[in-house]
């Protein structure tokens, strides 16, 4: 389900669907007639006035933002909107507005973030050597700082070489033979 807004050009409310005011914690009448911007967080106020004022400019471009709402009980939603200038049945300029609630999406990218920003901080602070390369080429995409330390190199120098760029022939063929052993076999390897 998708909430619709009609907007008048200063951001007044004309119309929204059931469902969009039942979203919020609304009766339709209690928003007609209303600054859509009561129904943004206090610091998304500001970008919403500068997207509505862009769309205004911008007439026959649809435009997208993401923002955050507040609904009547105070609680926030994370909402995306599409937003275009239509015309009224008068003939008056109006702005169209499609809002999907997006907040399980970024509820989900936020726990993933979190959950990167610890892997990371474990890998980069465990003694040993650990980094990650490209299947296709060997060559590194992702080093630690035990690497860094070992290979006496730093992350901007390693990332994008291959062995052959930091060791002699015999060694970096001693290791893409074993890389190989790894990707054919999809085991560890203890070296």
């Amino acid at each position: 389900p998708t909430m619709y807004f009609t907007l008048a050009t200063d951001g007044t409310v004309r119309s929204v669907n059931r469902f969009g005011a039942t979203q919020l914690g609304y009766r339709v009448e209690e928003l007609i007639g209303h600054s859509v911007l009561n129904l943004f967080h206090e610091c998304d106020k500001e970008a919403v006035l500068a997207s509505l004022c862009g769309c205004l400019a911008t007439p026959e471009t649809t435009r997208h933002w993401e923002f955050r709402k507040v609904r009547k009980d105070g609680s926030i939603i994370s909402v995306r909107e599409a937003a275009r200038v239509g015309r009224s049945s008068t003939g008056e300029a109006v702005v169209l507005v499609t809002c999907e609630d997006i907040t399980e999406r970024k509820r989900a990218e936020e726990e993933l973030q979190r959950s990167q920003a610890f892997i990371t901080s474990v890998v980069e602070n465990l003694p040993n050597m650990i980094f990650v390369k490209d299947a296709k080429d060997l060559k590194f995409v992702r080093v630690n700082k035990a690497s860094e330390d070992l290979l006496g190199h730093s992350r901007e120098v390693l990332i994008g070489k291959s062995d052959y760029d930091l060791f002699r022939k015999e060694e970096a063929d001693f290791f893409t033979k074993k890389d190989r052993q790894v990707l054919e076999s999809c085991r560890l390897l203890d070296i």
